[in-house]
């Protein structure tokens, strides 16, 4: 369902959550980013430690999600690596 400003968003919080609660993470994943009515979706990543289970699943579910890296020019050079090694290995 696209977001209509009208709509009250808390309201759609609920009922998403109510919807999914008793689903597993894959299958949520997998309506969000396959599911026509939700529209384009994009994932912005950090590349960080954590973002790698979100990353992998991404690359398995819809291999074609754009996902976007935001370089602060404030990173260390092996964070740098850490997210380019990553990105070739999951084919982002």
């Amino acid at each position: 369902m696209p977001l209509d400003p009208r709509n009250d968003i808390g309201a759609r919080v609920d009922d998403l959550n109510e919807r999914y609660r008793h689903h597993a993470a894959v299958a949520v994943m997998e309506r969000a980013l396959k599911d026509p009515a939700v529209g384009e979706v994009a994932l912005v990543s950090s590349f960080g430690a954590e973002s790698v289970v979100l990353l992998h699943m991404v690359s398995v579910i819809a291999p074609g999600t754009p996902v976007l890296f935001i370089d602060t020019q404030m990173l260390f050079a092996e964070t740098l690596e850490y997210q380019q090694t990553l990105a070739e290995k999951l084919r982002l």
